[in-house]
């Protein structure tokens, strides 16, 4: 009860608050009660707070507008991206055929029989690009957008894998060159064919002829008729003074009856590279080269290893 009636007698007070002029007026005199000045000083303070609360949520919604505008323009960024990598990766593909029907990694009955190519867009595919052609690409859905990223990257590591191939293919199909005689290894003239010949020695008798007698003049130059490394460098019976090369890819070639030899064993050759210089070493009635070429072990015409 005292401190109710403290309480009503402090608010039942008055203030005054004078203004007094710098000139001769009378000075203004103001009086209110101390209930009003604290429900002024109430009424001020709820206002305040309201005015804040207010600009925060003002804040809040510009600050989310403004990261909608932000992801929109990224999403729109990405969408061009995507589009532009989509062309590149069709040129990518484009050339891909071209390269395997150029390289013939399919069969020419196989490009020429294949069943009509098929495909097209997506109706997502077809909406956005609607959008991008009338210039909403504002619009364009960003998880249309990121499913075309997963499939860009997808469509990526294929073409890369495809390309991968390609590479390996051409890389094989240069060993493969590398390995294969295709040149002469001497010039001169062909004095004994591949196949079945007349025995040089047992008259009236025939024998097989593995390889190629190319008559030459002592001393002229043998060269290597494809690179790889020299398997034999010595004398070996009736070949005489022999170099085996070994190219890899199952070719072997042999040149005998040399009078020198330009090379060892254990050597690295490339083609056109001398390796031996023409002679009468062995079984033989006269200078010349006796050249074979053989395949997995097996005699092959020399004659289908060289530039006609």
């Amino acid at each position: 009860m005292i401190r109710n009636s403290l309480w009503k007698k402090v608010l039942a007070r008055y203030l005054t608050i004078a203004f007094i002029p710098h000139h001769s007026s009378k000075p203004v005199k103001v009086h209110f009660s101390f209930s009003f000045l604290l429900v002024s000083l109430l009424f001020w303070f709820s206002l305040t707070v309201w005015a804040v609360t207010l600009a925060i949520r003002h804040l809040d919604y510009w600050g989310i507008r403004l990261n909608n505008l932000a992801l929109k323009a990224k999403t729109a960024y990405f969408a061009q991206e995507v589009k532009k990598s989509q062309e590149k990766l069709d040129e990518v593909k484009e050339i891909d055929l071209q390269l395997r029907q150029l390289l013939e990694m399919k069969s020419k009955k196989a490009i020429i029989e294949q069943d009509e190519a098929t495909g097209g867009p997506s109706t997502a595919d077809q909406e956005n690009l609607r959008k991008l052609l009338q210039g909403k690409i504002q619009e364009v859905n960003q998880k249309d957008v990121e499913n075309n990223i997963f499939l860009l990257n997808r469509i990526i590591k294929e073409r890369m894998e495809s390309l991968r191939e390609i590479t390996e293919y051409v890389q094989e199909q240069r060993s493969i060159y590398r390995a294969t005689p295709n040149i002469w290894p001497v010039e001169g003239r062909i004095t004994s064919f591949y196949g079945s010949r007349a025995h040089p020695w047992a008259e009236g008798e025939r024998d097989f002829h593995p390889g190629l007698d190319i008559a030459a003049e002592y001393g002229t130059p043998v060269r290597a008729t494809a690179s790889g490394i020299v398997k034999l460098a010595h004398w070996e019976g009736g070949y005489g003074k022999l170099v085996v090369i070994d190219h890899g890819h199952d070719f072997i070639t042999l040149y005998a009856h040399n009078s020198r030899l330009a090379v060892t064993q254990g050597d690295r050759v490339k083609r056109g590279q001398v390796i031996a210089y023409i002679g009468a070493t062995g079984a033989t009635t006269g200078a010349h080269l006796h050249y074979e070429v053989r395949i997995d072990g097996n005699a092959a015409n020399p004659l289908r290893y060289v530039k006609k």
